[in-house]
């Protein structure tokens, strides 16, 4: 374990040998278990996780006559839209059920990704990475994959931190 990390607590994190991959290739890397409080652990699950997720500001200008002043008035309308669909979720089990003592286990993983994934990608602005004025419209999207590890407990709780 790294230093400066903390050492009171169980925990699950992964070590990729590579951050870069694409459709078909294979993941490998090594789920680090860190045990200070002996656990009983079913099965240490990875799991792979691909999603898209979008947000777009559309801005409306319902313009109104104001008939006392004989003025025209801008009344800009305003409306967030996102949404988030997950298109891929591969959870695979790859260490044994036992209950661990303590100290630090390394369990290596090797799994082939399915040849039709999507390429992960960025496009339009990123609202949270710029400054976009209130009424101006946008569009943003992503396409992106996570891997996770978790342990799966003989009490039925699934977590990072054990």
């Amino acid at each position: 374990m790294g230093a400066g990390q903390s050492q009171s607590r169980n925990g699950v994190f992964i070590e990729l040998d590579q951050q870069s991959f694409y459709p078909g290739d294979t993941v490998t890397g090594k789920v680090h278990v860190n045990i200070q409080t002996p656990a009983a652990i079913r099965s240490v699950i990875l799991e792979l996780e691909g999603h898209e997720q979008t947000q777009w500001k559309t801005v409306r200008n319902d313009r109104k006559h104001n008939q006392h002043t004989n003025q025209w008035e801008d009344n800009y309308v305003v409306k967030y839209h996102e949404g988030r669909h997950e298109f891929f979720r591969q959870a695979i089990p790859i260490g044994t059920g036992s209950v661990f003592a303590i100290g630090q286990y390394s369990i290596p993983f090797s799994v082939t990704l399915p040849q039709n994934l999507p390429g992960s990608c960025e496009l339009g602005r990123n609202p949270t990475r710029e400054h976009i004025p209130y009424r101006e419209e946008y569009y943003w999207g992503r396409c992106e994959y996570k891997v996770h590890a978790y342990a799966d407990l003989d009490n039925g709780r699934r977590c990072s931190e054990i």
